[in-house]
């Protein structure tokens, strides 16, 4: 291999304002804010890859990864936690009751409107991502990558294999659950869920903000659609009640 060149040439950004290079305002501007992040240090990723044509342990490899990861990560907490306040809010718990969870807790909404008879729409998807939670070996995308976020503050996730089913060797992400990877492949087809969640999430906050105008003097929780919620105990992870 010839030289590896010590950088490359990145547009780092400085402006506009966040608020104006996303939709939305408040946590829905946020956690769209961190979509287009981990684009940003996915972008870096790949002219990083070409320039030292190798994902070894180089600087900028490193850099990327664990921006992309931290950034994917971040933007289905912001628009969690974004959920998690609204069904506060909807249930008519006072609104320090969301401070009893920890960011990356916020699907304790869950167990939440599940008590008030709120359905949400995103529950579904919200349990099949995190399946496998506190695993060594998640089924869910989101547990997945969680853990490969957290695995990167220790220790360096991608591996070499000589062949990985049948492909050519090379340098893998070694994915909990999955096993080895093509990472910006795997990190592509990651982001595409991180949006479509995110959205998701965003969506049923909208939903109870309607449903619940400001300054109700409503009394007791309102239900949100027509379906019921069914039990899903037995898939959930357990989760911190109040």
């Amino acid at each position: 291999m010839g030289k590896i060149p010590k950088s490359v040439r990145l547009k780092w950004p400085v402006g506009p304002h966040y608020l104006r290079w996303v939709d939305g305002r408040g946590a829905h501007a946020w956690a769209r804010y961190k979509v287009k992040s981990a684009d940003w240090y996915l972008g870096a990723l790949q002219i990083t890859a070409r320039a030292a044509g190798d994902l070894d342990r180089y600087v900028g490899i490193e850099l990327a990864l664990d921006g992309v990861l931290t950034a994917m990560c971040a933007a289905v907490d912001a628009a969690g936690c974004a959920l998690l306040d609204a069904v506060v809010r909807a249930a008519g718990r006072p609104e320090s009751d969301a401070s009893y969870l920890d960011v990356g807790e916020w699907d304790g909404a869950l167990e939440i409107a599940r008590g008030a008879g709120i359905s949400l729409a995103s529950e579904h998807a919200i349990l099949d991502a995190l399946e496998g939670s506190g695993s060594r070996s998640p089924q869910g995308w989101l547990a997945q990558v969680r853990l490969l976020r957290d695995r990167a503050v220790r220790h360096n996730v991608l591996v070499r294999r000589f062949s990985v089913s049948g492909e050519p060797p090379g340098r893998f992400v070694d994915v909990p659950g999955l096993g080895p990877r093509r990472p910006i492949d795997h990190l592509k087809s990651t982001r595409r869920k991180v949006h479509e969640l995110v959205e998701l999430l965003l969506r049923d906050v909208d939903t109870l903000a309607g449903a619940v105008p400001p300054d109700s003097d409503e009394g007791g929780p309102r239900r949100i659609g027509p379906r019921p919620l069914p039990d899903l105990s037995a898939r959930a992870r357990v989760l911190r009640t109040f």
